[in-house]
């Protein structure tokens, strides 16, 4: 069987083609517009559905570029995401039915402002964070470190290593300080799954490991992202 194109890509971090990613980030420049503006007509619809797809690929994490739009998107909560993707559902609905659309001044039209202006930009943060990879023939064998690059750009290298059939994509991410100290005591809170002493691999199911990372940098008031 020829491999799948997207095969040399861990799950959810293939590049959106140079057509696609114009086409996208013109059509979050027509929503930028729309909110700050407060005006609108129908040729806005195809925008909105465009841009509300952004969000639902954060909210889903199902598609081969989620993680891509999620750090272009400034690595949003999945709470704002899914009152975004509600927000936009809703102007464009009134819009195609020609309802009276009202634009409040809430903090969700600002923050996707905010958000929606830096979309095209995809900044490699030197922040430390921690991070968790799995491929989706194996999503329960999880690779748990902390790096001081972009996560990506870390991905990318192990996959690159020899002996690396197929690619790893970026589940979850923090970005903490220290994360070297944290990184050996979330191992330590691993030991009982972990799959060889001498290597950072986990057999656990993702949803797990995510609840138990996630409690235990909050236990400890880590500033998060």
């Amino acid at each position: 069987m020829r491999p799948n194109k997207l095969d040399k890509f861990g799950f959810g971090m293939s590049p959106p083609r140079s057509e696609t990613q114009e086409k996208r980030n013109d059509n979050v420049a027509e929503v930028v517009w729309l909110l700050s503006q407060k005006e609108c007509d129908e040729n806005s619809l195809d925008a909105l559905s465009d841009v509300k797809g952004l969000f639902t690929r954060v909210v889903k994490q199902d598609q081969w570029d989620w993680f891509i739009v999620f750090e272009q998107l400034g690595r949003p909560g999945i709470k704002f995401c899914e009152r975004a993707r509600s927000y936009l559902s809703v102007v464009r609905n009134n819009i195609k039915n020609q309802k009276e659309t009202i634009f409040t001044n809430s903090k969700l039209n600002a923050a996707l402002i905010r958000i929606l202006e830096k979309f095209p930009q995809i900044s490699p943060s030197d922040a430390e964070q921690i991070y968790i990879l799995s491929t989706r023939e194996a999503p329960d064998v999880l690779k748990i470190g902390f790096t001081t690059r972009s996560v990506i750009h870390r991905a990318n290298e192990i996959n690159s290593a020899t002996g690396v059939l197929v690619p790893f994509g970026v589940r979850a991410v923090w970005r903490v300080k220290d994360a070297r100290d944290f990184e050996k005591k979330i191992h330590k809170l691993f030991e009982e799954y972990r799959i060889r002493k001498d290597k950072e691999f986990f057999k656990i199911p993702f949803s797990t490991a995510f609840r138990m990372v996630n409690d235990f940098l909050s236990k400890q008031r880590v500033a998060t992202l």
